[in-house]
């Protein structure tokens, strides 16, 4: 894991107040039919995720997304499920608080 070495305030505020339009974005990058965009948010995203334990908290909690990262594991292409898989990781290794979130896994 990537460490962040000068922890800014602002940022993590920005995220808090903007972390729906943020996985918009990621979401909207992810339905595309280009590998690369597809691959690369996956990769953005859980960078993203790994830094900021409350952007992955809010992430975990969202049923349609961890339905969404299932399918995505099934794509054809082994780099964008090996990201998708990672993204899975989250899901598994954080304690799971929605009854909805368990039976889906």
């Amino acid at each position: 894991m990537f460490e962040r070495e000068n922890p800014t305030p602002d940022f993590d505020k920005f995220l808090a107040e903007n972390v729906e339009s943020l996985f918009a974005i990621f979401d909207s990058l992810q339905v595309e039919s280009n590998y690369f965009s597809i691959r690369e948010a996956l990769k953005d995203q859980y960078m993203l995720l790994s830094f900021n334990e409350p952007l992955r908290k809010h992430y975990v909690r969202d049923k349609d997304r961890l339905c969404k990262i299932m399918r995505t594991v099934l794509n054809q292409n082994k780099n964008i499920q090996y990201e998708a898989f990672l993204h899975l990781s989250l899901f598994i290794l954080m304690p799971i608080e929605s009854e909805k979130i368990k039976h889906v896994l």
